[in-house]
């Protein structure tokens, strides 16, 4: 096959502003807060590195336990929280509480006691 000839070296600038008939502008002052703005009207999505926020104190809730219930049981479970004002957690630790003070579970009882220290 035969080799292509060079049209123009690598080393050569090609300047084509004479033929588009564009100059180049450079802008020498970059205003940030009217790029913000104009961004902002036109709906551009930031490409910034999003802050992290803190998530304040963890949470003691970080098991979880999934168990079939009866019909309307979800329900119930609730309008009981609702009623007592009482997140799905805390009204299960309630309600354990309660479970195990009314059967006299005294060893169960300690052992809850610690866990929700």
């Amino acid at each position: 096959m035969a080799e292509r000839g060079k049209i123009v070296d690598s080393e050569d600038e090609l300047d084509i502003s004479s033929i588009v008939g564009v100059s180049s502008i450079k802008s020498t002052h970059r205003d940030d807060a009217k790029i913000k703005q104009a961004a902002e009207e036109s709906g551009f999505t930031s490409r910034e590195v999003r802050k992290t926020r803190s998530r304040g104190r963890r949470s003691p809730y970080v098991e979880q336990k999934a168990f079939k219930v009866r019909r309307g049981m979800n329900d119930l479970y609730i309008d009981i929280g609702i009623k007592l004002n009482k997140a799905d957690n805390a009204l299960f630790d309630a309600a354990i509480q309660a479970l195990l003070e009314k059967n006299k579970l005294k060893e169960e009882l300690v052992r809850l006691k610690e866990i929700l220290k």
